[in-house]
C-alpha cells in the first residue's frame, strides 16, 4: 500500500548544485537515492504490520553554500552538504471493511545522518489509506502529514529549521498484466507542500 510505497518527492532525480546562489543562472544536478528494506505483514495473525528501510541519498556536485563563500567559512559550508543516510521505521493497522476495501492508519519515524551537520533531523508521520484489492488489481489513495525537526543550526539563515509537510497519494497497481509473471504496472500521483520556519525552504 500506500505507506510502503516511496513518496513522489523521492524521484526527484535532479537539485539545484547550489541553491543558495543568487544573481545567475542555477544549474541542476543528479541526485540516487538507494536503499533496503524488510517487513512483516499481520504479525502473529493480528492487524499489525511493521517495517523498517534503509536509504542512501548521494548528490553529485553538491555546491551547496559555495557562492556564498565570502560570508561562510569552509567548516560552514560543509554543514550544508545534503547527502544523507536514512532511517525510516513505520507500522501500520489494516481493519478490512469489506472482503476488498481496507482502512489502513499508519505512522513512522524517520531518522538521518547527513554530510552536513545543519541537514540531520528526524521526522514523525502520519497516515491514512483507504486501499481496494481484487484479483491482480491494486488500488489506493494516501493522506500524509510530516512533522521534521533539524538538529543544528543553518549557517545561512542562523537558525535551525523545522518543516511540515503534507500530501495525498493515488495509485494503481495491476500485477502480471497480459500474462507476464512478476511484473507489476504502477502508477502514482500525487499532491505535497512543505511549509518551514525558513522561507527559503517553502
Amino acid at each position: 500500500w500506500a505507506s510502503n510505497a516511496p513518496k513522489l518527492s523521492e524521484f526527484n532525480s535532479q537539485i539545484w548544485q547550489d541553491p543558495y546562489l543568487t544573481g545567475k543562472q542555477r544549474k541542476r544536478t543528479k541526485t540516487d537515492l538507494e536503499g533496503v528494506g524488510l517487513g512483516v505483514d499481520y504479525l502473529l495473525g493480528s492487524a499489525l504490520s511493521l517495517a523498517y528501510r534503509y536509504g542512501e541519498l548521494s548528490i553529485d556536485n553538491d555546491d551547496a553554500g559555495k557562492s556564498l563563500s565570502s560570508r561562510l567559512t569552509p567548516t560552514e559550508i560543509k554543514q550544508l552538504q545534503r547527502g544523507e543516510e536514512r532511517h525510516h521505521a513505520l507500522l501500520s493497522l489494516t481493519f478490512p471493511l469489506t472482503d476488498n476495501f481496507f482502512l489502513i492508519p499508519g505512522a513512522s519515524y524517520t531518522l538521518t545522518n547527513a554530510e552536513g551537520s545543519a541537514n540531520n533531523y528526524s521526522s514523525e508521520e502520519l497516515n491514512l489509506t483507504a486501499a481496494y484489492q481484487k484479483d491482480s488489481f491494486e488500488a489506493f489513495v494516501e493522506g500524509y502529514l510530516v512533522d521534521a525537526k533539524y538538529d543544528e543550526p543553518n549557517p545561512v539563515f542562523r537558525k535551525k529549521r523545522g518543516d511540515e509537510r503534507y500530501g495525498i497519494t493515488t495509485g494503481i497497481s495491476y500485477l502480471n498484466p497480459f500474462g507476464w509473471n512478476n511484473i507489476k504496472l504502477d502508477l502514482l500521483i500525487g499532491y505535497s507542500r512543505e511549509n518551514s520556519n525558513i522561507h527559503f525552504f517553502d
